[in-house]
């Protein structure tokens, strides 16, 4: 996000996980420590038009249609990234899920655990499209999921407008 100098070390600031950070959505940590990379990739997530964009090098590879947060719990706007991906054991969750580095505070908990916003597939009927979900991005499509958890970088930049 920006760097500093400060008594001859170089600090970064970084994105942090919202469950990690005590809802801190950044922090410094000393650049001797991280490596820094240019990610390719980026996706675009439109509520209004509810659609999903996955970018690389400037290039839309691919659009699809997908359910965000309903009125009483959003989807999150504003810049997130990927911070980690799994294979889901929950039917409804689909096979794939990438969680974001932002929570909802309309969704603190879910399913009894601290609440974390996430791109995530669908196999339950209906839901899949529009304002339905508790805050995450509902991607119907198994093979777009799995080419979000397995080939984008951790670190992907995800726009939410």
């Amino acid at each position: 996000l920006e760097a500093t100098e400060q008594d001859g070390k170089t600090w970064l600031k970084v994105r942090l996980p919202s469950w990690f950070s005590h809802g801190m959505s950044s922090g410094w940590v000393n650049a001797e420590r991280v490596k820094v990379e240019v990610n390719p990739w980026r996706v675009e997530v439109s509520r209004a038009t509810g659609t999903l964009k996955i970018i690389h090098d400037g290039t839309v590879v691919t659009t699809a249609s997908v359910g965000t947060g309903t009125d009483s719990t959003p989807t999150p706007a504003g810049l997130h990234a990927t911070y980690d991906h799994w294979r889901s054991d929950e039917a409804v969750l689909g096979d794939w899920t990438v969680s974001l580095t932002t929570h909802s505070p309309q969704v603190p908990e879910f399913g009894g655990r601290q609440a974390v916003v996430a791109i995530h597939g669908w196999h339950a009927s209906g839901g899949s499209a529009g304002s339905v979900s508790h805050g995450c991005i509902r991607v119907a499509n198994d093979s777009l999921m799995r080419t979000i958890a397995l080939r984008l970088p951790m670190g992907t930049p995800v726009q939410v407008t």
